[in-house]
């Protein structure tokens, strides 16, 4: 095996199912966040692996977004999987990269009208890392666009109407999401609130995503996410399957919300 197959074995293991060994060059970012080229942070990178961990959604209808639960699990499973290419005398580091023009800009997926992007088979499903490596030259890639052609399946879910035809179209402050990280909700989002940190109802309208398929969230995550256990306090089992990343008070304020809503 080469070291190429070594490293696409580990990350599989692991729930990465799709590792692209691209290019470290410039990428416009527009957020001050993020890191344009990997090299300006290690001069080292020959490479940058960008990986795809996909997971299933749970049922429309849930009001825990599968999506949560995924990025904090594939978070932790990175780390494994860095930790072991350093074992093996790999240097690698994490990189913040705008990831989802990396990967378009690889040829290697599609952005759709709703600005998320589409891997063949998982649709948008997925959780996107950036890893930059000392070793591996890039590949080449083009894999065939996935395009939305006449649909507009989005387009006429989004409670806020805020897809257009194209993803330049796209009007972030009628997105739902866009919210999810200020302290209050302006009226008509409050109103269409249908689940905790997200909405996700453009991604339920796509096709793509139709083969993905869904699960039901467990009995353990619906008591984890109850919203009188959520409303009492009690969200220390909550964040433990989001991340401490997520606002305690964002979790109680959409609990009372959801809790409203769901009447």
């Amino acid at each position: 095996m080469s070291l190429y197959d070594d490293i696409i074995t580990k990350a599989k293991g692991l729930g990465f199912e799709k590792v692209y060994f691209t290019q470290p060059k410039t990428i416009e970012t527009g957020n001050s966040r993020l890191v344009s080229n990997p090299l300006d942070l290690y001069g080292w990178t020959t490479c940058v692996l960008l990986l795809a961990y996909p997971y299933k959604p749970f049922c429309e209808g849930e009001v825990v977004s599968g999506y949560y639960l995924a990025s904090n699990e594939s978070y932790h499973k990175l780390r494994d999987f860095i930790t072991w290419l350093n074992d093996i005398g790999i240097q690698a580091k994490r990189v913040s990269l705008p990831v989802k023009k990396a990967v378009v800009s690889a040829n290697i997926g599609t952005v759709g009208r709703n600005t998320l992007l589409r891997l063949k088979e998982y649709g948008s499903r997925i959780v996107l890392y950036a890893v930059a490596i000392d070793t591996c030259a890039p590949l080449s890639y083009n894999e065939p666009a996935q395009p939305c052609g006449e649909c507009r399946a989005c387009i006429d879910a989004c409670p806020g109407k805020a897809i257009g035809e194209t993803p330049y179209d796209y009007i972030k402050s009628k997105c739902l999401r866009y919210y999810m990280e200020d302290d209050e909700y302006p009226t008509w989002v409050k109103e269409n609130v249908n689940m905790y940190l997200g909405c996700e109802r453009c991604m339920f309208a796509c096709p793509y995503n139709e083969a993905v398929g869904t699960l039901q969230p467990s009995d353990e995550v619906r008591q984890a996410f109850d919203f009188d256990r959520i409303l009492s306090g009690d969200i220390e089992k909550a964040i433990q399957y989001v991340g401490s990343n997520v606002d305690k008070k964002r979790l109680m304020r959409d609990a009372a919300i959801l809790k409203e809503n769901k009447k």
